[in-house]
């Protein structure tokens, strides 16, 4: 099976931690861009209460209690018990709230973060262009070699002839 160039730097994108490390750190400057991002929405806070009775009121109103009448008879004329049945209650709120002061450093902060992503996805190529420039230079030095021992291979062979030539003629 032979290795060529593409398949060589194909192989070493994905076995190199740099490019790795680089795309993970792209991953994570996007995702804080994106929360930075979110600061300028609206914010929407729910809140509520449960107020429960678990049994009926009774307010007890002596006689008199409340003065006299025009006939000069007391009011109530006898002792009265109200009842008020227990009931619960329930009270839901909801804020929506956008302050505004905030959104000047808001907005600077979602360029810092766009800025910031974009620098990693700048350092991410980079670490993957510098893999394969090494692979493609160790594949160079190997092609060197390889044609450097075929020459010497060659050299070897043409010394060979050579010699042989010269024995013959010495020999003749």
């Amino acid at each position: 099976d032979t290795l060529t160039l593409d398949s060589a730097i194909a192989r070493a994108r994905r076995a190199a931690r740099g490019p790795r490390l680089a795309a993970l750190r792209v991953a994570e400057r996007a995702a804080t861009a994106r929360a930075a991002r979110t600061d300028r929405l609206p914010r929407l806070e729910l809140g509520g209460q449960w107020l429960g009775n678990t049994g009926t009121q009774r307010l007890a109103v002596p006689q008199g209690a409340l003065g006299t009448d025009a006939g000069d008879r007391p009011l109530p004329f006898a002792d009265r018990v109200l009842e008020q049945p227990g009931r619960a209650a329930w009270f839901a709120t909801a804020t929506l709230a956008q302050p505004l002061t905030p959104l000047v450093r808001v907005a600077a902060g979602v360029r810092a973060a766009d800025a910031a992503a974009r620098e990693a996805e700048a350092d991410r190529e980079v670490a993957a262009r510098e893999v394969a420039l090494g692979v493609e230079r160790l594949y160079l030095a190997a092609l060197v070699a390889d044609r450097r021992a075929e020459s010497a291979r060659l050299t070897l062979a043409a010394r060979g002839a050579r010699r042989d030539d010269v024995v013959r003629t010495v020999q003749a």
